[in-house]
C-alpha cells in the first residue's frame, strides 16, 4: 500500500491518458518480463479511482485508491481487471 500521501492508500501504477502501453512500460522501468495492464475506465467502472501524479518510481507514476485494509473480495476484483502481457521494455 502506498503511504507517501496522508489519507491515500492504494497501489502504484503507470498511467497517463493518450500514452501507449509501450511508453508506460518504458517510463516505469520494470525488470519483469510480464506486466499487468488495464484501463482507467475499467477500474473506474468498479469504483477504483486513479490519482495522478503521485510520488513514486516511474515517469507516469499514479496511485489507484483502495480501502485499507483491503477486503478479500475487492482484492480479487482488482486482480481480475488486469491482463498479463509481455513487457515491451524490460530493464536489465
Amino acid at each position: 500500500m502506498h503511504r507517501m500521501i496522508p489519507e491515500l492508500t492504494g497501489f502504484s501504477v503507470q498511467s497517463l491518458p493518450g500514452i501507449s502501453i509501450a511508453e508506460l512500460a518504458r517510463g516505469g522501468q520494470f525488470r519483469n518480463r510480464q506486466i499487468s495492464v488495464t484501463t482507467v475506465g475499467a477500474r473506474r467502472r468498479h469504483g477504483f479511482e486513479t490519482v495522478f501524479p503521485t510520488p513514486g518510481r516511474g515517469a507516469y507514476h499514479a496511485t489507484v485508491q483502495v480501502p485499507d485494509p483491503l477486503p478479500q473480495d475487492i482484492a480479487a476484483l482488482r486482480c481480475s481487471l488486469f491482463a498479463q502481457v509481455p513487457n515491451p521494455h524490460p530493464v536489465p
